[in-house]
């Protein structure tokens, strides 16, 4: 906490926080207000310290999700609010399995479905997830040896006209939903061990699992919200994609409950 460090032209900077997490950094800074200040200067000073973007996060409360973004695609850091934060943590330290520890609360109230899925880091964002799911099957079907999907994600940021936090919240629900194997045909939940094909050639089926990561997200925190019909409609609306069916449903609880007893 607070280091003191002098930078290579010999100004004195100090950091808020900084981990040392299997020998990688995580630099966090934290801002209630004025951040405008700041940003820039934390953004020029990043190079120097050589930490990654993803793992060089200031976090700024109360402003808005899509500010958040904004800043994040303007600036050389990776700027947050409390909403996203986690999510943000979870993905620069590559950890984006479905928690273990955590259980059913809800209900889920209605109209918060968007901000449940969006700090789940699964923003559904059914305006170009169908775009980014039909170029990530052209580059799976031509790759020639396995990539990370890091690496995926990198190529797909230069192809595509979408800025890299709403691409690795579509990506988040890609490794969620199991889509990912490797040459041996296990599948790969992680960001960074390498992946031969998708599950399926068809972006249909693809956009299926995309889904069913959305549906466990909700059922981690309301194991009944599928019983109503107008959560299902709420659903729908905010995903663009159709809630599965009842058997579905039932397998993906039972997945959410091995989940939270460490089983699986």
């Amino acid at each position: 906490m607070n280091p003191q460090i002098s930078l290579p032209n010999g100004d004195d900077f100090e950091l808020d926080l900084i981990y040392l997490i299997e020998n990688a950094p995580l630099w966090l800074e934290c801002k209630t207000g004025d951040y405008q200040s700041y940003i820039a200067k934390y953004a020029n000073v990043r190079p120097t310290l050589a930490i990654p973007k993803e793992r060089s996060i200031l976090v700024v409360l109360g402003i808005s999700d899509e500010l958040s973004s904004q800043l994040t695609d303007l600036y050389d850091i990776t700027v947050a609010n409390e909403n996203n934060f986690l999510a943000l943590v979870a993905a620069a330290l590559d950890f984006v399995d479905i928690p273990r520890d955590i259980t059913p609360t809800g209900p889920v109230q209605p109209g918060k479905l968007s901000t449940l899925l969006n700090k789940a880091g699964l923003r559904p964002l059914p305006g170009i997830r169908s775009l980014v799911i039909e170029e990530l099957v052209k580059m799976a079907g031509s790759m020639g040896e396995p990539r990370t999907l890091a690496e995926v994600k990198g190529i797909l940021a230069e192809r595509i006209d979408v800025s890299k936090s709403k691409l690795q919240d579509i990506l988040n629900a890609v490794i969620r939903g199991e889509c990912l194997v490797d040459e041996q045909g296990e599948v790969v939940r992680s960001f960074t061990v390498p992946f031969a094909n998708l599950v399926s050639s068809d972006p249909l089926e693809i956009e299926k699992r995309c889904i069913e990561s959305y549906v466990l997200a909700v059922l981690r925190v309301d194991f009944n919200f599928f019983d109503k019909d107008r959560n299902i409609a709420e659903f729908e609306e905010v995903t663009g994609g159709e809630v599965p069916g009842p058997e579905t449903i039932e397998l993906l609880k039972e997945r959410v409950q091995r989940a939270a007893e460490g089983t699986a």
